[in-house]
């Protein structure tokens, strides 16, 4: 606004004002198409992710075994209830030769889309190194995992646990476990019983993994369960956990229906979306072993 008669030096000043004004609202306004722009880029970017995270999710689900093979010694079933989109949890059996049976449950824990190729990665060594040593004890299988998951030299990796055991016609077994809760042994006559069995989670540094030696007897049953079956879903020697309590309250159930059945339970005492596996194997009442449970530990 000029008023009569105009001062040159007013005008002046307007000018560049205006000049002034002009500058930084075209600065403004480049910066806002910059944003735009790079709010575009994110958005494609993010959906790209989203994409990946399905995909990732889709092919961890069909790496999981639908039909588990069947044992001389026991029969298996498994519950898998996957409650995020990048969960690690993966479970498999195997039959190998010589009447053995090569089972196992694991977590790959964090979040992170390689998650379930670096479980498969785990669960195929395992299962190649069962196949190479046939008087290898679980825990050599363990610790040999161990060592092929550091070769790997992943910068960050996640930690990786697991619950490994090997199953003879006798009903000899060997268990050993990295991290995952501790086996849950569900005998023919008695309560519950954790096998609290020591060693680190996987791809920590090189070290050694005990082996739990027992041999099951007609009627019992062994219950292995990943992290998402505890309250909070955190890895750690105190969980909290229920699974003793519900697994005693549906002993009169096998096979799928008993999976099924602690697995509801249990995810009405959960406060996370992680992953829920329990992987059950059962020995039948047929199996002529003797009816006392001999336990010992290996290194």
């Amino acid at each position: 606004v000029l008023v009569r008669p105009v001062d040159g030096a007013v005008l002046a000043a307007q000018v560049r004002s205006a000049t002034r004004s002009r500058a930084a609202a075209g600065r403004v306004a480049s910066r806002a198409a910059e944003a735009r722009l790079v709010g575009d880029q994110l958005t494609r970017t993010f959906a790209q992710i989203d994409r990946e995270l399905d995909l990732t999710r889709r092919v961890r689900l069909a790496l999981l075994q639908r039909t588990l093979p069947d044992s001389p010694t026991a029969a298996f079933a498994v519950c898998h209830r996957p409650r995020s989109r990048n969960g690690g949890d993966f479970y498999a059996v195997h039959a190998l030769d010589r009447g053995r049976t090569l089972f196992l449950v694991g977590d790959v824990i964090g979040h992170t889309t390689a998650g379930g190729l670096l479980g498969a990665f785990v669960a195929e060594a395992v299962r190649d190194l069962a196949r190479e040593r046939p008087t290898a004890p679980a825990g050599a299988l363990l610790a040999e995992a161990n060592l092929a998951l550091l070769r790997l030299k992943l910068e960050d990796a996640p930690l990786v646990s697991l619950v490994a055991g090997v199953l003879d016609e006798s009903g000899a077994l060997s268990i050993a476990r990295a991290g995952l809760p501790a086996p849950l042994h569900l005998p023919a006559n008695g309560p519950p019983a954790a096998w609290n069995i020591p060693g680190p989670f996987l791809g920590i540094a090189e070290t050694t993994y005990p082996s739990h030696v027992a041999r099951l007897r007609p009627g019992d049953a062994l219950l292995v369960a990943t992290d998402g079956t505890r309250p909070d879903g955190d890895p750690g020697p105190d969980d909290g956990s229920r699974l003793p309590e519900i697994a005693a309250r549906h002993s009169g159930r096998t096979g799928q229906q008993f999976v099924d059945a602690v697995a509801t339970d249990l995810l009405a005492q959960v406060r996370h979306e992680d992953d829920v596996t329990l992987l059950a194997l059962f020995v039948p009442i047929k199996l002529n072993e003797p009816n006392a449970l001999d336990v010992q530990a290996t290194a």
